[in-house]
């Protein structure tokens, strides 16, 4: 079952007959937390993508990487004030909750421990996921094989570029974890759709929520394909990004890039 929710009542609606047999699993971006810059709208995905579908070589991840390193160089915001309290409710009922989230344990810029700075962030935005799983260690799951695995820690966990449903799994199947229900909430249908099969593959009945509410956070600044253009060529000739905020204030060829967030060097060497 998969439902597609755009509001904080529908998230309420679905916890409300989970019990301690349940497990709640949440992704983080545009879920738990979002951003207010314009090329993370969900609006302006395909542009983002067709830029750099023409002008990063082959072979170069800049989608994902990028990604990840605006979600580190930018604020982070709730995407509803009120998640926090549904979360703290879970634990106050004895009900299991973990965040699972698509960001990668390879290195962003000088941030060496994404896992670490996602906990941290979490936690400075009301949320701690931790409480729920005091005496579960930090476990890479290096069954994938990959050169930066997915990972558990403090109550996150770090899918990487493996599907959400697999990762799931391997998280159950090394801690002993055996829930009747799984109620997951995020914002792809995909992930949705990838936890499903999962359940439905080990016998584990799933409420899948597509949760579409961090839509509503609008941008600071209106979408600008010219400066979209702008911040992305400076990161391709740069190796810098410049936040929305500072790329509205200046003209094209006028900023300076020792302003903006520098990005490690995932182009220049192309």
């Amino acid at each position: 079952m998969m439902i597609v929710a755009d509001a904080i009542a529908d998230i309420k609606d679905a916890l409300k007959d989970v019990d301690e047999d349940s497990l709640v699993i949440f992704d983080c971006d545009d879920v738990l937390t979002t951003l207010r810059e314009h090329i993370w709208k969900r609006q302006n995905h395909a542009f983002f993508l067709k830029w750099c579908a023409e002008n990063i070589p082959e072979g170069k991840n800049l989608p994902y990487d990028v990604a990840d390193f605006i979600l580190v160089s930018s604020e982070n915001f709730l995407v509803d004030a009120e998640m926090p309290s549904i979360i703290e409710s879970l634990y106050s009922g004895g009900i299991k909750a973990v965040v699972l989230t698509a960001l990668s344990t390879k290195p962003i810029g000088e941030i060496t421990d994404p896992l670490g700075w996602r906990v941290m962030m979490l936690k400075k935005l009301g949320y701690d996921f931790g409480k729920f799983w005091p005496s579960l260690p930090n476990k890479y799951f290096d069954e994938f094989g990959c050169e930066y695995p997915p990972m558990y820690g403090s109550g996150v966990i770090c899918s990487c570029d493996i599907s959400k449903g697999e990762v799931m799994e391997a998280f159950l199947r090394h801690f002993n974890v055996n829930p009747l229900k799984v109620v997951f909430i995020d914002d792809k249908k995909e992930s949705v759709e990838s936890v499903a099969a999962s359940c439905h593959r080990i016998g584990i009945e799933c409420a899948g929520i597509q949760y579409l509410g961090a839509d509503k956070v609008v941008s600071q600044v209106p979408f600008s394909k010219k400066m979209m253009t702008y911040q992305l060529q400076m990161l391709k000739e740069k190796n810098v990004w410049i936040p929305d905020a500072e790329a509205a204030s200046h003209r094209a060829g006028n900023f300076s890039p020792e302003e903006g967030q520098h990005f490690p060097r995932l182009v220049a060497d192309a």
